[in-house]
């Protein structure tokens, strides 16, 4: 048995061999969120745009910063998240540099939030050509506008953990 997969065990004190295995082939055949691409991944995108910004955000979620190989859930569960909204910038849907690597819980929580609106002082409208300049800046609007949010999530699941563990 890997690292990996003592922790998980251990994190859902299971003890049978099929995990976690079995777990995986039927979180893949259950779908997955319903977004089942390339060879049976829950990725709409493909296989190989996800995989690349798994690279580019080294292994790291964009918003929130967790890393997503802590456990299979996670890893299986990141998303890629249109930085700036696909459905006010349809011409940037297919941008590299429009993509951001997200947990499930950051994509929910960002939904059709518009980054742009919040820059300082934007030259003009984004674009294919400008965008990159602007990435880091508006990754990082996002990440200050999610994690009060975010932190409201943690202390909640603290919450649920102490009673869950007192036996309440």
């Amino acid at each position: 048995m890997d690292f990996g997969e003592q922790v998980c065990r251990n994190r859902l004190n299971m003890d049978n061999d099929a995990y976690p295995e079995e777990l995986v082939a039927r979180l893949l055949t259950a779908g997955l969120s319903g977004k089942v691409g390339l060879v049976g991944k829950p990725w709409d995108l493909g296989k190989s745009e996800h995989i690349r910004m798994w690279v580019r955000h080294e292994y790291n979620y964009g918003y929130c910063g967790e890393n997503l190989l802590t456990d299979v859930p996670r890893m299986m569960s990141s998303q890629l998240d249109h930085l700036l909204p696909q459905w006010k910038y349809p011409d940037l849907y297919n941008v590299e540099d429009n993509w951001v690597l997200a947990c499930f819980c950051c994509n929910q929580l960002k939904r059709d939030f518009n980054p742009w609106d919040s820059l300082a002082s934007p030259v003009d409208l984004p674009t294919r050509q400008n965008l990159a300049g602007y990435r880091h800046a508006l990754i990082e609007i996002t990440r200050n506008r999610l994690k009060p949010f975010r932190d409201q999530q943690k202390e909640m699941h603290e919450r649920v953990i102490s009673i869950l563990s007192k036996g309440e």
